[in-house]
């Protein structure tokens, strides 16, 4: 789907459930939010079951997650740019634990498209992984305590620049909205982006 998400950015390639559902609804409002589900699901073929599970799981702890951190911090979350600030370690397991199922699906059952999709699901869950030990470390770092900033930096930069094509991130975006603090105290990338030699290049704008 491409259009109009509901944070308003044109463009965008809505490709998780999340936004899935919220244009489905839209075009089709009288469908269930189970019946989009699956709906949904079924685009992943034999997988479908599987990616299923894995949401459903997800689901409910990270709503758990979240409802900590709102009573935690007495205030709501303004949009989903500052989810990656508030995930636990209990929901990094249920991600990490979803993640291992489904790299271990066995890829021959699914057709081109299908193993399309479901790759991107993965990477997807794999940079929200190494984003929130990013931010954690970065926490760490600001705050003059032990940590392991230099190398949950360099782990996400890497991966980012591997699969910046196939994930298609609007980067800039994400830095200047909610990482900026962080990569602002990772030396490598000051070095980049002060050199005027260095071009930096969004994936999201081909």
């Amino acid at each position: 789907l491409y259009g109009v998400d509901y944070d308003g950015t044109l463009g965008v390639r809505s490709r998780d459930l999340e936004h899935y559902i919220i244009c489905r609804m839209i075009a089709d409002p009288e469908k269930s939010f189970d019946e989009l589900v699956d709906e949904y699901c079924s685009a992943f073929g034999a997988a479908k079951d599987m990616v299923k599970e894995f949401y459903t799981t997800a689901r409910p702890a990270g709503e758990k997650m979240y409802f900590h951190s709102r009573s935690k911090n007495r205030k709501l979350l303004l949009d989903d740019s500052e989810l990656e600030s508030v995930i636990d370690k209990e929901y990094a397991k249920v991600l990490s634990a979803g993640l291992k199922k489904l790299e271990a699906f066995p890829k021959d059952k699914l057709s081109a498209v299908e193993q399309w999709r479901l790759n991107r699901l993965i990477l997807t869950i794999r940079q929200s992984l190494l984003t929130a030990e990013f931010i954690a470390q970065g926490d760490l770092a600001i705050a003059g305590k032990k940590n392991s900033f230099t190398n949950a930096a360099k782990a996400l930069w890497d991966f980012r620049a591997a699969h910046a094509a196939e994930l298609q991130e609007n980067y800039g975006n994400i830095v200047y909205r909610s990482e900026r603090k962080y990569w602002a105290i990772y030396q490598p990338y000051v070095d980049a982006t002060s050199n005027s030699s260095v071009k930096l290049v969004d994936p999201a704008a081909g």
